[in-house]
């Protein structure tokens, strides 16, 4: 899941959004970390939406559609289509308006930046400007990300990979993938609901 799903399920769950959007930056035993109880159980949630996830014979459905030259990269198109068909079907999961959820998201994490850790506060403003998580209602937001990571992993380990242009393996797998999410995210909702 991305950052839309978590954030979703957070408020589904009454969990802090900032803890279950924090949960890809911080490592470590969530108990050691320096921050509120309500954050660190984001952080919990975000953990373990994530385990169930990549678990689920749905979500490794989705991944094995992804092509043998990305298929090392498949969690990642997967994660975004996700958030893409979280999107397009927003108002079947969720009574609240779309851009003002996100809206309201962006504005705790533009109040709260001061104690983000480096990595997470380095994106936060470009993600507030460019309207990252809204941007992923259109494919074309889906590929500006799925670009921009593959630019960051050659950047930061010096080695190129499959994910530019990576938004063609959801375009050609587009329904089946849909029917994927559709079937899945009930079952991850319900899952976050026991353990949050």
């Amino acid at each position: 899941m991305n950052y839309l799903a978590h954030l979703l399920i957070a408020d589904q769950t009454n969990t802090s959004q900032l803890g279950n959007f924090l949960g890809d930056f911080v490592k470590g035993p969530v108990h050691e970390m320096d921050y509120h109880e309500s954050i660190k159980q984001g952080i919990r949630l975000h953990r373990a939406v994530d385990v169930f996830t990549d678990n689920h014979a749905l979500f490794k459905q989705s991944k094995s559609r992804i092509s043998s030259a990305r298929r090392r990269y498949a969690g990642i198109i997967i994660d975004l289509a996700y958030d893409h068909f979280l999107s397009v079907h927003w108002s079947v999961f969720s009574s609240d308006p779309r851009q003002t959820f996100i809206s309201d998201f962006y504005l705790a994490l533009a109040k709260n930046s001061s104690w983000l850790p480096e990595r997470c506060e380095a994106i936060a403003q470009p993600m507030i400007s460019g309207d990252w998580i809204g941007n992923y209602a259109q494919l074309a937001g889906i590929s500006a990300s799925l670009n921009g990571i593959s630019r960051r992993i050659k950047r930061q380990f010096n080695r190129d990979n499959p994910l530019f242009n990576a938004v063609d393996e959801i375009e050609s797998n587009y329904q089946s993938i849909e029917a994927d999410f559709l079937a899945f995210f009930p079952l991850l909702s319900e899952h976050a609901k026991k353990v949050a």
